[in-house]
């Protein structure tokens, strides 16, 4: 019996000194794995770094075209005016070249807070001086594809309290891309409306190109989704548009027109609160009812 209970604890022995071999390698197979696991951790931090720079860079680019190619329109118009000696319009030109030097300046502190938006400053702004502005940085892009602009805006004003810079941006990009679209058709035209809508207030960009497909209706506001590659297109704008929207509490949709192309509706809170007067800025211009 003593040999029996001998033996049995011998073998008990060596099954506490196997499980305990097996918990010992289990513990140094977990280590092995945590460390791979926080090297590769490091490395996606790296690469993702390094995607979030070049995003940043492309950003960059891209809004900066935009006042880059209404400053060109604005210099050659000013030589052509030295010309003719007419000085007053050469000085109203030399304005609107300060007013888009400001803007650029603004606009890069704005994209370098791109990754945290909510910083922006926030103010009441009528939204028809925000669409004045935006219609003049885009207007380059209208006349160098031969697209008329309508723009059919009520008379009262639509004030809101918002970032009026970034609203600005998510007009320009939805101009500039219905030009972009229209320009394709025979008779290219852009109509931009808004109004009230409960206590929001809603604008509409609608071209009459080719549309976008069902297919691509979801991936349109991807980050380096395009179909404009033979324009030198980055993807980024609706991207960046669809997001701004969203940080200002607002959404950015799309659908079909009327006339067959696409219609992107960018819509925004304006609660009763806003209602009070919009503090006029010097670097915006009078909003004319429609361009042709």
């Amino acid at each position: 019996v003593l040999r029996q209970a001998s033996a049995l604890l011998r073998q008990e022995s060596q099954g506490l000194r196997e499980l305990n071999q097996r918990l010992v390698d289990e513990v140094d197979e977990r280590r092995r794995v945590e460390e791979e696991l926080r090297n590769a951790q490091m490395r996606l931090a790296r690469s993702s770094r390094l995607a979030a720079v070049g995003q940043m860079s492309a950003a960059v680019a891209h809004e900066l075209n935009q006042p880059l190619a209404a400053l060109r329109m604005f210099v050659a118009g000013a030589r052509k005016l030295l010309e003719s000696g007419n000085v007053p319009a050469v000085e109203d030109n030399l304005k609107e070249i300060d007013s888009l030097q400001h803007r650029m300046a603004t606009l890069t502190q704005e994209l370098k807070r791109f990754a945290r938006p909510a910083e922006s400053r926030i103010e009441v702004v009528d939204l028809r001086t925000s669409i004045a502005a935006a219609e003049k940085i885009a207007r380059s892009r209208f006349e160098e594809d031969g697209v008329k602009l309508h723009l059919r805006l009520p008379d009262e004003p639509l004030n809101l309290e918002t970032a009026p810079l970034k609203v600005e941006q998510v007009l320009v990009n939805l101009l500039r891309n219905g030009a972009d679209s229209a320009a394709k058709a025979e008779a290219g035209e852009v109509i931009l409306e808004t109004g009230r809508q409960g206590e929001s207030v809603v604008v509409s960009v609608s071209d009459n190109g080719s549309g976008v497909p069902v297919d691509l209706r979801e991936k349109i506001f991807d980050p380096f989704f395009t179909t404009k590659l033979s324009n030198g297109g980055l993807g980024l704008g609706l991207s960046i548009s669809d997001r701004i929207a969203e940080d200002l509490g607002g959404s950015l949709q799309v659908k079909p027109s009327a006339s067959g192309g696409a219609t992107f509706v960018f819509t925004l809170p304006a609660p009763e609160g806003a209602e009070r007067d919009a503090t006029p800025r010097a670097e915006t211009a009078v909003l004319e009812p429609e361009v042709e």
